[in-house]
């Protein structure tokens, strides 16, 4: 993911007080999961980026950077 994309990541996260144990819990995937993907380390598979996107109440492309 972009730096970019990352940091809007960890906004919605901090603005929802999430952790990365609690996001993994709401979108079904690992802790660690999250954690590679806050650190660059992987890139979430698309269906994380569309249950993180209903989670949080935005759309992908707001996830990927691409709206604002």
């Amino acid at each position: 993911m972009k730096e970019q994309c990352i940091l809007r990541l960890k906004e919605l996260m901090k603005k929802n007080n999430d952790n990365t144990v609690t996001l993994a819990r709401k979108i079904n995937v690992t802790n660690q999961a999250v954690s590679y993907w806050l650190l660059n380390k992987r890139e979430p598979k698309v269906e994380s980026l569309e249950n993180i996107a209903d989670c949080y109440g935005v759309s992908v492309d707001y996830l990927l950077c691409r709206k604002d």
